[in-house]
């Protein structure tokens, strides 16, 4: 059986949640004494050197670009949400915070229709909101103790739904190349000189987790990158809900976390959800 773009673009997008996921499962092992613009700036370090044999590879007209103000003002947004969801995941439960994530496919959905005049038909509007309805069920009653970590992400996840946009749009004149090594290359310089003034040096075990990381860090921007080359963004954002089913039995076994039965039933709400977004999609491509 043939794979199409769309079949391809739900395996990536997965993929990229799955991972993800188990990324932020290690932050939350790291020691304290690690601040979050070391873990940051260390990361994405180790992303880079792991890039380069790829990018060197490449002839260098392969990084001319004619886009250097939208890659300039993409960098800047990544430069601010990185921090703000660091900071939420190393501070609130990883199931609490995958639930929160959940409004980043509805703010994506929105500015997709607005900016890049996607067309969606009722039946998406419908299912989405759906999920949302499984959203607000999980988290309600807010945890108003834990504010500033919930503040955090939902500000993350409006600039993070902006980013993808931006990304899809230089999907359509930038190879993955670019949309990987230009943003790396930002991010480190930007988080290097706030890293000379306010970093600390982790332990060999820091080492490796921040390593593993950007390891994690690489597949997932590339499996991201491809995947909105593959399909419209308002279609992939949904997947977003994938994560519940990884982090709930991670949040478990490792954190010992406690999953309500409102949680459970949030979960198979919006999995629902995003199971017929994808058959809605899927059809309108047959």
């Amino acid at each position: 059986m043939q794979i199409n773009k769309t079949q391809k673009s739900i395996f990536l997008i997965l993929l990229r949640y799955f991972l993800y996921t188990i990324s932020f499962s290690i932050l939350k092992t790291i020691d304290e004494d690690i601040n979050l613009i070391t873990v940051i700036f260390i990361k994405y370090c180790f992303s880079l050197l792991l890039l380069l044999p790829f990018v060197l590879k490449n002839n260098y007209k392969v990084y001319k670009t004619k886009q250097t103000k939208t890659f300039a003002f993409m960098i800047g947004l990544m430069c601010i949400t990185i921090p703000f969801t660091y900071y939420g995941y190393k501070n609130l439960p990883i199931s609490l915070c995958t639930a929160i994530s959940f409004s980043a496919p509805l703010f994506t959905a929105i500015f997709a229709n607005r900016i890049l005049k996607e067309v969606t038909n009722l039946h998406f509007w419908i299912f989405l909101l759906l999920g949302y309805i499984g959203v607000i069920i999980m988290i309600w009653p807010i945890a108003f103790d834990k504010t500033k970590g919930i503040a955090s992400l939902i500000v993350a996840n409006i600039l993070a739904s902006i980013i993808i946009i931006i990304k899809k749009k230089l999907t359509k004149t930038e190879n993955t190349h670019k949309l990987m090594l230009f943003p790396y290359i930002g991010i480190i310089t930007v988080m290097g000189i706030t890293f000379a003034f306010f970093g600390t040096i982790p332990s060999p075990k820091g080492f490796l987790c921040l390593f593993i990381m950007g390891l994690l860090t690489l597949i997932t921007q590339y499996a991201g990158n491809k995947a909105l080359s593959l399909s419209n963004a308002s279609f992939l954002a949904p997947f977003e809900y994938s994560r519940m089913l990884f982090s709930i039995p991670i949040g478990m076994i490792l954190f010992k976390e406690h999953i309500s039965i409102k949680m459970m039933l949030g979960s198979f709400i919006v999995i629902a959800s995003n199971y017929f977004i994808s058959r809605v999609k899927l059809k309108s491509n047959n």
